[in-house]
């Protein structure tokens, strides 16, 4: 193309609200503005044919646009349209299971604006609010349940009075959608939570399974007993898809049912799922009654040979350090006893990063030198390989080397053993051991993850072995580098711009310590300025060899920090703590890719539990969130930023912030206990079990339990199915 022409012309109220909200109608060779084009112009484009040319124009003609609805397209056989709004003021939204939130702010100071009416449509109650003193605004959802009509949950918001005008819709999403945040989003109103399983994975044909389901009323985790007459069906269904069986279940008074399933002797084999569905009004269009899924499982029926022997990898310890060797042990056992001999076996050695390092009381800090902003590589999965043969006990023995390439960290090397017998039947197993840089290891962790600048803060040491165990008197170096990003943008082919944003480490400062003789040690350390800071925490060994671990501060101040910049516009929260408990008070730390900005905090699972609207006046500012009950097992922090246009950027901007906050859920937990009255049983004995639970505190509680008594050798053909009991909230609160 050598020129380019351009229409402009407006739209009235109806038709640019409606283009806005769903542009897919404007499209159509048919739809035109009823209103006539005021401007209409062409640009020359200078390129060679073929080439991609960045161009610009004005719309305006050099002239700002009156407030209103705008309708642009260009002409000829490539045409573009397109449809905008000229307002003054922004309006943000939050869409949670029963309520829309609305914040309206003045497009050139960021400032709420209060006592202005906000109009919305769509399935909402009442259609016209107020702002507050904050610019806030909320208005009344109905929820989408399982199996209530319709479901669109979008909805138009716009003010048109006292010589304001202002313009969104919840579509608007691009760049700030729950998974870019890795939130799980849940569409509907969750009402009802079940788990399903059966008493073991796997059957023949003609074979009786056992199965129970529990299910609790789910008002956004806060969960109770359901009533007993809820309509639940359990549906059993065939690997053809065919039901294999449906049934009406009623509840007991601990919200959980139990029954049977005969599997047919000519069933097909496969995979069978189990299904927890409730009865909803209504029938599809084949007259069946609508359900919708609750809960699932699986069980897998199978023709099977119950295996005769079974097969152990064990090695002499789970750590070892580079430069050690690995023996490990192959044992073929029949399950009625006594060694599988002359049997092949093939083993292999595959190693992959390890960070599995875990010692008691000290979870909490890191024993690796991982870095979440860069990829790891894995440079070669497997390490050796070879074959053998039992002896006449069963056993088989072989050794690999545990060595780690240059720059490894700590490796876990899987050590996997096959045996196959004289009939064809084979059994594998496997054993992972972890082969670590160094016989010590110097665990670091920031007593808080946020600081502020030119206040000291504490970082906690701990020497430990490769087996976990506490090791004093070690001298520990910590390295502290100061983190920056270098950002800039790069043309990519199309000829569109992308940030990239990488980092680069300075070494501020080295602080040697010698850990106590509970191998502890606690260093001090005042940041001098705002931003990122990584921790490394350096031990060597007798040998000279040197083990690494790493963490991160993240530092809030007077002056601009340097952050990671994204192409969407999302920004990363950072919580002081990995998880916290009833009573704690987290501290956030919001890192702004500018100063100045006006923000809406809320604290949010299902639905928004607090609003607030705050200035923060640095680009490192910090937020403190109280942890009460109610905020068990989770809760989730958002901050949406908003700042106006300046004399050396003109163009507003915004980014929306999240992070999840892990509530302990131990004042939840049962423990449960169970104990045989013997240790061996010979045919036709009766074992008696003696089970226990208890809560937190220890007390007994009054519960429904179910034991299964399976075959071992049964159960080392298939793995357990299935979800555990426990489920985490999501954050049902978009963003837009």
């Amino acid at each position: 193309m050598q020129a380019v022409t351009f229409s402009l012309s407006p739209l009235t109220p109806d038709q640019g609200s409606r283009n806005l909200h769903d542009p897919s109608p404007m499209y159509h060779k048919d739809w035109a503005p009823l209103q006539a084009a005021i401007r209409s112009w062409t640009e020359q484009i200078d390129g060679a044919k073929n080439d991609t040319v960045l161009s610009t124009t004005s719309i305006g003609g050099g002239k700002p646009l009156a407030k209103g609805y705008y309708f642009l397209r260009t002409d000829g056989e490539y045409q573009s349209k397109f449809a905008f709004a000229v307002v003054d003021t922004v309006l943000v939204t939050k869409v949670a299971q029963r309520e829309l939130l609305a914040w309206a702010i003045d497009h050139d100071t960021g400032k709420p604006l209060a006592g202005v009416t906000l109009r919305a449509t769509g399935a909402i109650t009442p259609s016209e609010r107020v702002t507050d003193a904050s610019g806030l605004a909320s208005f009344d959802v109905a929820p989408v349940t399982l199996g209530s009509a319709g479901g669109d949950r979008s909805y138009v918001l716009w003010i048109d009075g006292a010589g304001r005008s202002a313009y969104t819709t919840t579509r608007w999403q691009n760049g700030i959608s729950p998974y870019q945040f890795g939130i799980g989003g849940e569409y509907y109103l969750r009402e009802w939570v079940g788990h399903l399983y059966t008493d073991r994975p796997i059957y023949r044909p003609g074979e009786r399974v056992e199965f129970k389901g529990i299910v609790r009323a789910d008002d956004d985790a806060r969960y109770s007993l359901p009533p007993t007459n809820v309509p639940f069906d359990l549906v059993i269904g065939n690997p053809r898809g065919a039901e294999a069986l449906r049934q009406t279940v009623t509840l007991n008074e601990f919200g959980s049912f139990a029954g049977s399933f005969q599997i047919p002797s000519d069933t097909p084999l496969g995979d069978y799922n189990v299904s927890l569905q409730l009865q909803v009004a209504g029938a599809d269009a084949k007259g069946k009654a609508n359900t919708h899924w609750i809960a699932g499982n699986s069980f897998l029926v199978a023709e099977f040979r119950t295996p005769e022997f079974q097969v152990s990898v064990t090695t002499p310890r789970g750590s070892y350090v580079n430069g050690d060797t690995i023996d490990a042990t192959v044992a073929a056992t029949f399950f009625f006893g006594g060694g599988l001999e002359g049997a092949p076996v093939q083993w292999s050695v595959l190693g992959d990063p390890s960070y599995a390092l875990r010692v008691p009381d000290y979870e909490r800090y890191s024993f690796t030198d991982y870095d979440y902003f860069r990829q790891n590589v894995l440079r070669e999965a497997q390490r050796a390989k070879g074959t053998a043969k039992t002896d006449a006990s069963g056993v088989a023995t072989f050794s690999v080397p545990a060595t780690l390439q240059a720059g490894e960290g700590a490796q876990r090397f899987t050590l996997s053993g096959a045996v196959t017998d004289e009939n064809g039947q084979g059994a594998a197993s496997s054993a992972s051991v972890t082969v670590h840089p160094a016989a010590y290891y110097a665990g670091v962790h920031p007593r808080f993850y946020v600081a502020r600048e030119g206040t000291s803060t504490l970082i906690d040491l701990v020497s430990v072995d490769t087996e976990g165990a506490i090791v004093g008197g070690r001298a520990v170096a910590l390295k502290v580098y100061q983190r920056e990003w270098i950002t800039s943008k790069v043309q990519i082919p199309g000829g569109g711009r992308r940030y990239t944003s990488e980092p680069k480490d300075t070494l501020i400062a080295t602080l040697p310590v010698r850990t106590e003789r509970d191998g502890t040690a606690v260093v001090t350390y005042k940041p001098t300025r705002a931003g990122t800071l990584r921790l490394v925490a350096e031990i060597t060994d007798d040998r000279g060899r040197v083990a690494r671990s790493a963490t991160y501060l993240w530092v809030s101040g007077r002056g601009f920090a340097s952050w990671q910049v994204t192409n969407d516009d999302t920004i990363k929260l950072v919580a002081d703590k990995e998880r916290y408990a009833v009573g704690d008070t987290a501290d956030v730390l919001v890192p702004a890719p500018f100063a100045g900005a006006t923000a809406l905090v809320t604290i949010e699972r299902g639905g928004i539990i607090t609003r607030e609207v705050r200035t923060l006046a640095t680009n490192s500012e910090r937020i403190a969130v109280p942890i009460v009950d109610r905020s068990v097992p989770n809760v989730y922090v958002s901050v949406v930023l908003y700042r106006a246009p300046t004399a050396t950027d003109p163009i507003p901007r915004f980014k929306v912030g999240y992070v999840e906050l892990p509530v302990s859920t131990d004042t939840r937990q049962l423990t449960v206990k169970i104990e045989p009255d013997r240790k061996q049983a010979k045919p036709g004995d009766t074992v008696r079990y003696a089970i226990r639970v208890t809560d937190s505190k220890g007390h007994g509680v009054k519960s429904e339990v179910s034991v299964a008594v399976v075959d071992k050798a049964v159960l080392s053909l298939q793995d357990e199915r299935g979800p555990t009991a426990s489920r985490r909230s999501g954050s049902s609160a978009d963003s837009g």
